[in-house]
This record gives structure tokens, C-alpha cells and sequence, in this order.
């Protein structure tokens, strides 16, 4: 009983799936005939509002065909499944997608059909347009270019010249798609599309060609000029017809002003260009000045440090700048290259060569000024070494003098053995006479040198000598008395024998 009710538990789905599936089916095929009904193969309106208005709808009207497409696809693998379950009604199914699939090509061949009624209507309209148009665009064009207006830093000269670019690509656009080679484009076009009754395979052969011609990159238009010239030569045969209008009279205006629009281009590109550099090289000197002002601020600073570590850190500050100042040299180097190359064909040549000069100069006292500076820097170097020295021997010089000045030899108390002490400090103060030495040697040959403060270093070698002199007779006055003092023990000591 279980096993019959789920087999007609599947029948029924199955029967559930084909109704479902006929319906949809019905559905689109209900879509696709309202389609044909709204393609229709009349001519277009001559109104540029009709026109334009038709083809937006046939853009939309060309993406639902589309998706009804995609629908039938889906419907399609929808049927070979159900035919698979249902055998007895895959006859149906399958007519039914054949049905479809019929109307979908009749469809889309109207849609076709449709667009190029639309796009012949739409080149037909473009033509009169742009034919009126383009004398008025050519008199703003000459105007732009005969302008006199020049940068006055490197943005706007880049945007004159990028202004001035655009000029040619416009140019060279309009003598593409408006001059010579357009107009018999346009005409075979029409020739084709209102099937002029000449029968002519040579005209129809000159709208194929200047239509793939119409193609061509930009790049590649000089390569196509002569080319162009015997397609016009057959394009005049098509244009004496009686459907070509006002075309001969508008292009040959169009193209006398053609050469004049290219030459006045060219002159003010010349001139542009000029500008350009001469802005770029401004802007290059003006970040070098500026560098160079900041490198001068560095070096008005007048510390020399007043410690050894202080000093070291300066030092190490001006070997940084000094490698700063070897990238900027890069940078001068380069902007006097410029210069040159500049000055060779330019308007401007006086301007640059005195830029240049102006930072050049600057540059030399640059230089010097940072010479001038590592010089004091090492010397200043020199001077706290020295004082350092100088205030370590004269700490352990004070530290002596109180053991010179002790007087305790008095007490006669274990004289010998405080003799012995003093002796040794002795013989450590005649060994370090070689630091006084060599302090003083170093002391001298700074003043030799004209040392920024020699003053003070004749001070200092002063205070050194002077204090040194009283240790020394400080010592030798109280081993004296210490020896005395140790004799004098040593014949108690025999006495009391």
C-alpha cells in the first residue's frame, strides 16, 4: 500500500512539473510575439528627437531579448530534464521549445533588422548636423590657436600644452570623421542605405572601403593619406548624384581651412613647448634655491659644542649634511645640463644662463661656507680634547698637591712607612710628567695654528704649568722633611741600643 502511494505521490509531481513547466513556456512565447509587434521594419522619422528617443528604446528592447534568451536557454535544459521523467508528454515539451526557439530567431533577425534602419536614420542625421557645425568649430578653433597666452609656472604651461594636445587630437579627429575622407563615408553610407539608383559597383566598392577606413587609429592616419585622396577622387562621382546635397561645398571649405588650422598648431606648439621647459627649469631652480637656503640656515649656526660628546654629535650632524649636500650637487649638475640643452634652441636662453649663474655662485659659497664650518668643527673638536685633558690632569694634579700637603711626617709615629708611601706617590708623579708633556706639546702646536681660542689654551697651559711647578716643589719639600724625619727615627732607635 506504501510502495503505490509514493508512486502516485511521484506521478502527481511529474504531472505538477509539466503543467508548471508549459506555463512558463506559454509565458515567453506570449513575450517574444508582443516583441515582434513592437520592432517594426517602417522607415524612421527624419526628426533627430524621433530618432534618438527610437534608439534608446531599441537598447532596451534588445536587453530584454536578450534575457528572454537566457530564459529559453533555461527552459530548454528545464525540458530535457522533465522529458526524462515524463516520457508521455516529451512530445509536447519539445514542441514547445521548438516553438520558442523558432520565434527567438524571428525575433532577434526583426531586432537587427530594426537597429540598422535606426543607425542608417542616425548617420543620415549626423551628417546634416555636424556639416553645419563644423565651419563654426574651425573659426573657434583658429581663435584658441592663435591664442596668446603662455604658463606661468609648470601646471599651467602643462595645462596650455595638454589644452593644446587636445587641439590636435580634436583636429586630426575632425579631419577623420568631417574632412575629405569623411564625407564620402557619410555619402556611401547613405548610398547604400537609400540604394541610389547607380548601380555603380565602383561606388559601392568606395563606401566599403571608406567605411573600414573610418576605423583607423589615430596613429596610423598619416600612413592613409593618399589613400584617402583616391577614395575622395571616387567619392566625387558618388557625390554628383542627386543624394548628396551640400557635401561637395561644405568639404572643400573644410578643407582649406584644414591646412591653416594645422600650421597655426604647430607654431603655437612650438611656442607651448618653450614655455614648458622653461617652467620645469624654473621649478627645478626654484626647489634647488630653496634647498640651497635651507643648507645656508644650517650653516649660520655658530655652536661648537662645549663637551667632547657634544662636539662628536655636531660632527657627525655635518657629515650627514655634507652628504645632503652631494645629492644636491647631483641635482645642479643635472639643472646645468638642462640649462644647456635649453639654450640651444630657445627663446629664453638669456633667462636661463642667468638662473643658472645666480645658483651656481650661490653653490660655490655653499661650499666654502661648509669647508669653512667642518674646519671649525674640527678644531673645536681639537680645543675640548685638549680641555679635557687638560681639567682630568689638573683634578689628579689637586689630588696630589693634598697628599703633598699632608703633615702627618710630623708624628714620627711609623715614619718609614710614610715614606714609603711618599715615594711612591713620587715616582707616579714623575711618570705622568709625560701627560704634562704632551698636554703642553698639544697645547702649543694648537696656538701655532692660530686656534680660534688660543687664548684660552695659553691660559690653560698657564694654570697647568703653574699648578704642576707646586706639586712637584710640594713633593720634594716634604720628602725632604719625611727623610729627615725617617733619619732622625732611625738614630733614636741606634741610641736606645
Amino acid at each position: 500500500m506504501l510502495v503505490l502511494k509514493e508512486e502516485k505521490g511521484r506521478e502527481l509531481i511529474g504531472t505538477a512539473d509539466v503543467k508548471s513547466f508549459l506555463q512558463k513556456c506559454q509565458d515567453t512565447t506570449a513575450l517574444l510575439q508582443e516583441k515582434l509587434t513592437l520592432l517594426p521594419d517602417t522607415e524612421i522619422s527624419n526628426s533627430k528627437k524621433t530618432v534618438d528617443e527610437e534608439r534608446r528604446k531599441h537598447v532596451v528592447s534588445e536587453r530584454e531579448i536578450q534575457a528572454l534568451e537566457t530564459r529559453i536557454e533555461y527552459l530548454t535544459k528545464m525540458a530535457r530534464s522533465i522529458k526524462d521523467t515524463n516520457p508521455a508528454e516529451s512530445a509536447a515539451i519539445m514542441e514547445q521549445v521548438h516553438e520558442m526557439e523558432v520565434l527567438l530567431h524571428r525575433v532577434k533577425g526583426q531586432a537587427s533588422r530594426r537597429r540598422q534602419l535606426l543607425s542608417d536614420a542616425y548617420n543620415q542625421q549626423l551628417y546634416s548636423q555636424e556639416s553645419k557645425e563644423l565651419l563654426l568649430w574651425a573659426g573657434n578653433m583658429k581663435d584658441k590657436l592663435n591664442s596668446k597666452e603662455m604658463g606661468f609656472d609648470v601646471g599651467s604651461a602643462e595645462n596650455l600644452l595638454k589644452e593644446h594636445n587636445d587641439l590636435l587630437l580634436e583636429i586630426n579627429a575632425h579631419k577623420i570623421r568631417r574632412s575629405e575622407d569623411q564625407a564620402v563615408y557619410l555619402v556611401g553610407r547613405k548610398v547604400l542605405a537609400l540604394r541610389c539608383d547607380t548601380g555603380d559597383r565602383e561606388v559601392k566598392l568606395v563606401a566599403k572601403l571608406i567605411v573600414e577606413s573610418a576605423n583607423l587609429e589615430f596613429k596610423r592616419i598619416s600612413l592613409f593619406y593618399e589613400r584617402f585622396e583616391k577614395l575622395h577622387e571616387l567619392g566625387d562621382r558618388v557625390m554628383k548624384g542627386n543624394c548628396v546635397g551640400e557635401v561637395p561645398r561644405t568639404m572643400q571649405k573644410v578643407m582649406e581651412v584644414q591646412s591653416e588650422l594645422e600650421a597655426a598648431w604647430k607654431e603655437r606648439n612650438v611656442r607651448l613647448q618653450e614655455g614648458l621647459e622653461l617652467q620645469q627649469f624654473n621649478r627645478e631652480a626654484d626647489r634647488i634655491e630653496a634647498t640651497l637656503a635651507g643648507h645656508e640656515a644650517f650653516l649660520k649656526i655658530n655652536d661648537l659644542g662645549d663637551n667632547v660628546d657634544s662636539v662628536s654629535s655636531l660632527l657627525k650632524r655635518h657629515e650627514d649634511f655634507e652628504n645632503v649636500l652631494k645629492l644636491t650637487d647631483q641635482r645642479i649638475r643635472g639643472l646645468q645640463d638642462k640649462a644647456s640643452r635649453l639654450s640651444k634652441n630657445s627663446n629664453y636662453t638669456n633667462t636661463i644662463r642667468k638662473r643658472v649663474f645666480v645658483i651656481t655662485d650661490k653653490w660655490t659659497d655653499l661650499n666654502r661656507s661648509s669647508n669653512y664650518r667642518r674646519t671649525r668643527l674640527l678644531a673645536s673638536q681639537k680645543l675640548q680634547e685638549f680641555n679635557r685633558d687638560v681639567a682630568e690632569l689638573l683634578m689628579w694634579i689637586d689630588e696630589k698637591f693634598k697628599i703633598a700637603s699632608d703633615e702627618s711626617y710630623r708624628d714620627p709615629t711609623n715614619i718609614l712607612r710614610k715614606l714609603k708611601r711618599h715615594e711612591a706617590v713620587e715616582k707616579e708623579v714623575m711618570a705622568n710628567e709625560v701627560r704634562v708633556d704632551d698636554l703642553r706639546k698639544t697645547g702649543n702646536n694648537l696656538i701655532e695654528e692660530n686656534h680660534y681660542a688660543r687664548d684660552n689654551i695659553r691660559s690653560c697651559l698657564a694654570t697647568l704649568r703653574e699648578k704642576w711647578m707646586k706639586l712637584c716643589n710640594k713633593l720634594v719639600e716634604r720628602g725632604d722633611k719625611m727623610r729627615q724625619a725617617g733619619q732622625q727615627e732611625q738614630l733614636m732607635e741606634l741610641l736606645q741600643v
